[in-house]
């Protein structure tokens, strides 16, 4: 990450300038979402897996479902970001209600 970037992050949070969150339904179906990094956190729900994507306005991000966070374990987690490996997430639609998504890699 270069020094403009840095800065421009701790500006946000600074200027209070709120992460959007993007729910799984808002997604484009067949889109690919580029994923800057994966990030563990905990919440009342328990372990959960947040994807910063590499929006415009770098401040979208978008919650794994549990049936995908209960398959990364920490060393995944450190694999999948990588400096040499580049992912993305794409939604391919329903399926019983439920949506079909995929982590697929990028070039």
């Amino acid at each position: 990450m270069d020094f403009n970037k840095i800065l421009k992050n701790i500006n946000s949070a600074g200027m209070l300038q709120e992460r959007k969150v993007l729910k799984i339904e808002e997604m484009e179906i067949g889109k690919l979402y580029k994923i800057k990094k994966l990030k563990s956190i905990m919440n009342h729900f328990g372990r959960g897996i947040v994807c910063e994507l590499e929006e415009e306005d770098g401040n979208v991000s978008i919650f794994l479902p549990q049936r995908m966070v209960r398959e990364i374990d920490d060393d995944a987690l450190t694999i999948l970001n990588g400096k040499d490996k580049r992912i993305g997430i794409v939604v391919h639609g329903l399926h019983n209600d439920l949506p079909k998504i995929q982590l697929v890699p990028v070039d």
